[in-house]
């Protein structure tokens, strides 16, 4: 048998419009009028003593008075500048406390919202196949990539067709490329049988004739006994289908911690690579990562990484040491 390792790569089909934040920003404080200091005090303004009656001595009271009158009037003032100045500290604080609440409430709907449409790149009904790199053997890496995924899969089709190998003496290699929750071949699958354009070009014929191969057959894992896609087949006389990293690696760690440090089940690709020793991702992009290096224009890096964990897993794949190989 000879190994044919396939790994591909998608992003959301489409164009992105971000929901709106529909919750508005009220603020919690009324304005403080700012203090006006009180007009200053005339000799005019200050009353008489009734218990004098000496004219001088009635002047120099109110003089007096004057002085003190209009200290008082600038303490009172200072006083009121003070309290204003605290109370609207205070009040200040409670708007920036809620401004940042609200944004952050913003940011977490809005970084939902672009999770929620970069899951779109899982569903097989509303992604975009950008990269598709395989390795057949020792032959170097082939990969078929663009803004079309017609011509990407067409592509893989023509290349796919021009093998000087028997399709029963392939076994297809990969990272959850079986199953009903796997993700490449479901992709392809339904894609291939989904684009009607297939059948209306020179290479329809083509597309129904790969059609027809196990992989691309309907609930194809179903219909195929378990023996097919087990560690070990019940008859080994039989040859397995596909060799995928996700299931046939059972001593692998079944958790990971992702790049938002939650740990999550299941078997990534990078830390089974890192399991068996190859240097897996090394700190560069992920599948997380593919959308916004799209968005960047970087297609170049997509591709890199893409081929990248197909050299990886030819290159684990070849020193298993499995039976039936």
């Amino acid at each position: 048998m000879i190994a044919l390792v396939i790994d591909i790569e998608t992003i959301p089909k489409g164009e992105y419009n971000p929901a709106e934040y529909e919750i508005e920003f009220t603020e919690v404080c009324t304005a403080i009028a700012s203090p006006s200091p009180e007009p200053e005090i005339s000799l005019e303004d200050v009353p008489d003593s009734g218990n004098i009656k000496d004219e001088i001595k009635q002047l120099e009271f109110r003089q007096k008075k004057l002085i003190q009158m209009n200290k008082a009037r600038v303490v009172k003032f200072q006083a009121e500048i003070k309290k204003y100045e605290k109370a609207t500290a205070t009040a200040q604080a409670k708007y920036d406390k809620a401004e940042e609440k609200y944004n952050k409430d913003a940011d977490k709907f809005m970084d939902a919202d672009m999770k929620d449409w970069k899951g779109r790149s899982i569903n097989d009904k509303t992604s975009q196949i950008i990269s598709i790199s395989v390795k057949l053997g020792d032959n170097h890496v082939h990969t078929f990539s663009g803004a079309d995924e017609h011509t990407n899969l067409i592509g893989f089709l023509c290349w796919f067709s021009d093998l000087d190998v028997d399709i029963r003496d392939i076994l297809w290699v990969g990272h959850n490329i079986i199953g009903k929750r796997g993700f490449d071949f479901n992709q392809m699958r339904s894609k291939l049988m989904s684009q009607h354009r297939f059948y209306e070009d020179p290479y329809g014929d083509l597309a129904r004739e790969h059609l027809n191969h196990p992989l691309f057959l309907p609930d194809w894992a179903s219909e195929y006994p378990p023996r097919f896609i087990t560690w070990k087949p019940i008859d080994k006389q039989e040859k397995p289908v596909a060799f995928d990293f996700m299931h046939h690696l059972p001593s692998c760690p079944s958790t990971f911690v992702d790049k938002e440090g939650k740990t999550r089940t299941g078997k990534s690709l990078d830390v089974i690579l890192q399991h068996y020793g190859y240097k897996g991702k090394e700190g560069g992009p992920d599948g997380s990562d593919v959308y916004d290096l799209w968005c960047d224009g970087d297609l170049d890096t997509i591709v890199n990484y893409n081929k990248d964990e197909v050299e990886q897993m030819a290159e684990m794949f070849k020193n298993l040491p499995l039976w039936w190989k």
